[in-house]
């Protein structure tokens, strides 16, 4: 399949380099001609590991070009990716789409054929809503598509990541998008990659949720660690013995009433029975009230709220 990579920052490069390896004719396309110069005579923008070597050895093999013109750059393409920066804004620090928008509408123009257009940079909520708006309103073929495809690669271990994905991600809006991606990945599909296909929106709203759910947890770790200096444990023994249980994977990444983070009905029953404490507003704990006893007699499934203050005094007065 003929593919077009707008531009050949980290994510452009790299995609278009592992694309041309599973055998697409890939031509990545940028405005800036000292790039591109330097890339037709082997040098790179960017340091990956292993990067050099595949983007010269696909170039050699003619799978892979590069070129500054757009229109000659997608002339017979089926699928047209978007990898431009979309930096923050001075002032705001909402994403800069202006790069983006603004190859859309040269796009628009270039393009003599209907094709799939994918956003493979990071952008907000609907941002494909307004692609699709700005290829019709500038005079895009009729029959074009726009899906979202986000990346997942780490820096250092990018060409990995790529061919060998935890996930891959298709929000798409009508079937055509749908069979040009999953053309586009079959040497991966048939590897058995997991391939996820999502509503546009879903797609592009993921990738805030993977960025989001990479911090949290970072940032519970390096909590986690804390705590542990300050009462003497180990907290590389406390990573492999809480993160990485089965217990925190996708069976918690469901949305239900919450369980104050235990394991199990008999804990949760326990978390709610003991200590008979519960948290008041002002953040001290007091014992629990008559109308606290009954409803803590229900069903162990309705009282999301007083496990998690029942899990707080546990806490509280196991440190004490």
């Amino acid at each position: 399949m003929r593919i077009a990579m707008i531009g050949t920052g980290y994510v452009g490069l790299v995609s278009g380099a592992c694309f041309a390896d599973f055998g697409h004719q890939v031509v990545c396309i940028d405005k800036d001609e000292k790039k591109i110069a330097g890339l037709k005579e082997g040098r790179l923008p960017i340091w990956e590991p292993g990067l050099d070597t595949l983007v010269n050895a696909n170039a050699k093999r003619g799978r892979l070009s590069f070129t500054t013109n757009l229109a000659e750059g997608v002339e017979g393409a089926e699928a047209v990716f978007l990898a431009v920066g979309t930096p923050s804004r001075r002032g705001d620090g909402h994403a800069d789409l202006s790069f983006v928008y603004a190859a859309v509408k040269e796009l628009a123009g270039a393009l003599k054929a209907p094709a799939v257009v994918i956003t493979k940079s990071t952008v907000p909520v609907g941002t494909g809503d307004e692609v699709e708006r700005l290829l019709k309103e500038h005079g895009a073929p009729e029959g074009c598509s726009v899906a979202s495809n986000p990346e997942f690669l780490r820096e250092g271990a990018a060409i990995r990541d790529f061919k060998i994905p935890d996930r891959i991600i298709i929000g798409v809006e009508d079937e055509r998008a749908e069979t040009v991606l999953k053309e586009i990945y079959r040497p991966l599909f048939l590897n058995q990659a997991p391939i996820l296909t999502t509503s546009r929106r879903t797609a592009e709203l993921t990738k805030y949720a993977a960025n989001g759910f990479l911090a949290m947890k970072i940032s519970f770790i390096n909590e986690m660690a804390d705590l542990c200096e300050a009462v003497g444990a180990d907290v590389q023994d406390l990573s492999r013995g809480s993160v990485s249980t089965i217990a925190s994977g996708r069976s918690s990444c469901i949305p239900a009433p919450a369980t104050a983070a235990v394991a199990s009905p008999r804990t949760r029953w326990r978390c709610c029975t003991r200590p008979k404490m519960s948290a008041s507003s002002s953040g001290s704990f007091r014992p629990w009230s008559r109308s606290t006893t009954a409803a803590r007699k229900r069903w162990r499934g309705a009282l999301p709220r007083r496990w998690a203050a029942a899990w707080r005094a546990s806490e509280s007065a196991c440190l004490a």
